[in-house]
């Protein structure tokens, strides 16, 4: 049986809530808060107490969800006062969100329990109940042992005797197998670690021939980096020779700029030796104008007298007054005289009009052929005079285009000598057998070679010192062997150590986790004494319960044997003694059946208060059903321990937290290491 939640507004709890976990729940709580907790719970299941009288009249009520046995349960109480002691009650099966069957407010805590009313607060409650000082511990004992019919016919019973034992021989069972599974583990642990051993030796071995192969290949570094020094020294010894043997060799980019002027030099004479060609060429065609012109009639006519000789071309006029009067004339004549043969008027008038037309038209084309002959001589004319003066225009255009050429040739060539002689005065320092351009190209050509040999000569120095650099950079640190030292040299190949190494890490890695592993398991195991140490007290309290029979009814005057059995088991776990059945049936006579000055005389707080603790657990124990295991509340349980048995309390709690549930308030923080590790231990704050 778990209880999952609690909602009170009950008391010193207004409107409180709890989620709790399986297992050992330790919940930190104010002052008062742990009883008020524990009376809710008891309030849940039972109802208010009929003799109860609440502080304030303020009515009680709360929420409770819990799981019995794979089923859930929702218990609501509400309006809860002395007058309504079992208050508005509801249990639903929160599964089919329906009312419980069977369970009502008066039975709710005996059937989700199995204890009654009277038998709780012995069998599932636990509070801080402290002796005090001035007490009799016969009587403060007596009153720790539950004196109800029912509680004290459970305790007394054969059957809770029987069960117990047959609880022990599980537990014997159990131990002697946990102590097979020890002894089991501990010859595994025990191989596992000689085969750990194994491994490991191997595994040195190989990474000691793998550590040699690193120091071969750190000896072959070191021979590297000083094969680099060298021949980096002799390169730059070969550079400081090649830069000594021609001290006054320009730069690459001199040089350049030297072979770009010589390039230059020999495009302008180029350009040079066209010109002269232009030149020549210029001067032939002056010539052959000069002939042309001189050969030509009107030579050496200038220009100025030729311009007179141009007149403008003759014009064909009509005829002239003159020749009409003249052509009337003859035609008058000749009518006349018709007149004179035929004396008609007609016909006079006729030979004269026609006398007059045919002299007006032999006039007209006479005039008109003398004009043409005229104006083709002055055309003729006009083309000779045109072609004297494109003569003599050509003759002087060729004379100033060859006087320009020649200057033009003249200027290049000067250029040239000038472009050549800085040429040379920057070249011969150098190489002083430069005589001209050919010569000088050469020259430059030479150099040239002979700079890229200095710079590839400093190049590779210079790469031969870095390298050497680098190869140096990557050596390690500390002291390095000897570059030509004999060291020990591996049996098997490098590859065959590498690939050995990595399945010995594989199995050394392996042979770890299994050793690793095994110790785990001894550690939950506990130590072997622990073990043995509880299997014979286990043994010892079977022993002691075959040998005495439970007696019907006899608490509190005396305690049944499987309280003391349980309680003497219990005690032995909270205080880490062992104490057999016997001794502690001996220590609960003293307490029940000796003197009060003797009893007076036991140390109260180291044995007495774990010897209460103990009795009530061994009691509550008892009292709670096993199937299901009822929850087991604890009120503030620890304060009267030292630090030393509340830490071993708690770990004795959390073992039994396995198989049932606890609920630990408490008002104080309790220390206890090997809670860390366990899963099953929840801390709760308030």
């Amino acid at each position: 049986m778990q209880i999952r939640h609690m909602s009170a507004t009950f008391g010193k709890l207004p409107q409180k809530q709890l989620t709790l976990q399986p297992g050992l729940n330790i919940i930190h709580t104010l002052t008062e808060q742990p009883s008020a907790w524990c009376q809710f719970l008891q309030t849940m299941f039972y109802g208010l107490p009929e003799t109860s009288v609440l502080r304030d009249c303020s009515p009680l009520s709360g929420t409770l969800a819990l799981k019995r046995q794979h089923q859930h349960y929702i218990i609501s109480r509400s309006n809860v006062q002395p007058g309504t002691p079992s208050g508005d009650f509801s249990c639903l099966d929160a599964d089919a969100s329906i009312p419980a069957s069977g369970i009502t407010a008066q039975n709710c805590g005996e059937v989700l329990l199995g204890i009654p009313r009277v038998a709780f607060p012995h069998a599932a409650l636990i509070d801080a109940t402290t002796m005090p000082p001035d007490a009799d511990p016969a009587h403060w004992f007596r009153a720790l042992v539950p004196g109800h019919n029912e509680e004290s016919s459970i305790l007394s019973a054969p059957q809770t005797q029987e069960r117990y034992v047959t609880v022990l021989k599980e537990n014997l069972v159990q131990l002697n197998q946990a102590l097979e599974q020890y002894d089991a583990l501990h010859t595994q642990y025990d191989a596992a670690k000689t085969y750990v051993r194994q491994t490991t030796q191997q595994t040195e071995d190989l990474q000691q021939a793998l550590a040699q192969y690193q120091a071969l290949d750190l000896q072959e570094a070191v021979r590297q980096c000083r094969q680099a020094k060298e021949q980096a020294t002799a390169l730059y010894q070969h550079f400081l020779h090649l830069n000594a043997r021609d001290p006054h060799l320009p730069t690459t980019e001199e040089l350049q700029q030297l072979s770009a002027m010589a390039h230059i030099l020999e495009r302008q004479l180029q350009e040079a030796d066209a010109a002269n060609a232009d030149a020549r060429r210029h001067r032939q065609e002056s010539e052959a104008a000069q002939e042309a012109w001189c050969a030509h009639p009107f030579y050496p006519t200038s220009e100025e007298s030729l311009t007179g000789r141009q007149q403008a071309a003759p014009k064909t006029s009509a005829l002239s007054p003159l020749s009409v009067v003249l052509s009337l004339l003859a035609g008058a004549a000749a009518g006349v005289a018709a007149w004179s043969s035929f004396p008609q008027m007609a016909t006079a008038v006729g030979t004269g009009a026609g006398i007059s037309f045919l002299l007006l038209i032999i006039w007209y084309c006479l005039r008109r052929r003398r004009c043409t002959a005229k104006r083709r001589r002055h055309t003729q004319q006009q083309q000779e005079v045109q072609t004297y003066l494109e003569l003599l225009h050509r003759a002087d255009t060729c004379a100033q285009q060859a006087q320009r050429s020649a200057a033009n040739a003249l200027q290049l060539h000067r250029r040239c000598q000038e472009s050549l002689l800085l040429l040379l005065s920057r070249v011969q320092p150098f190489r002083p057998q430069a005589m001209d351009l050919t010569s000088s190209r050469a020259a430059l050509h030479s150099a040239m070679q002979a700079r890229q040999a200095v710079e590839n000569a400093r190049q590779a120095a210079q790469n031969a010192a870095m390298r050497a650099q680098q190869l140096e950079a990557q050596l390690p640190q500390g002291p390095l062997p000897q570059w030509d030292a004999k060291l020990p040299h591996p049996v098997i190949s490098r590859t065959q150590v590498e690939n050995a190494l990595a399945l010995a890490l594989s199995r050394q890695k392996a042979a770890r986790q299994q050793e690793t592993q095994l110790a785990e398991q001894l550690r939950a195991l506990c130590d072997r004494q622990t073990i043995q140490r509880r299997r014979d007290a286990t043994q010892t309290e079977y022993l002691y319960l075959q040998q005495h029979n439970p007696t019907p009814n006899c608490l509190p005057a005396h305690l049944p044997p499987v309280v003391i059995a349980s309680t003497a088991s219990v005690f032995s776990q909270l205080t880490g003694q062992n104490c057999p059945p016997a001794l502690m049936e001996q220590l609960f006579s003293v307490l029940f059946h000796g003197s009060s000055e003797k009893a007076r005389q036991l140390p109260e707080q180291s044995v007495l208060a774990p010897l209460a603790l103990a009795l009530r657990l061994a009691v509550c124990d008892l009292l709670l059903p096993q199937e299901p295991a009822v929850p087991m509340i604890l009120d503030d349980v620890l304060r009267c321990l030292d630090d030393a048995h509340a830490a071993m309390a708690l770990d004795f709690l959390s073992r039994l937290s396995t198989r049932r549930q606890i609920l630990l308030f408490t008002r104080q923080k309790h220390e206890c290491p090997s809670l860390a590790s366990q899963r099953n231990v929840t801390h709760l704050s308030l």
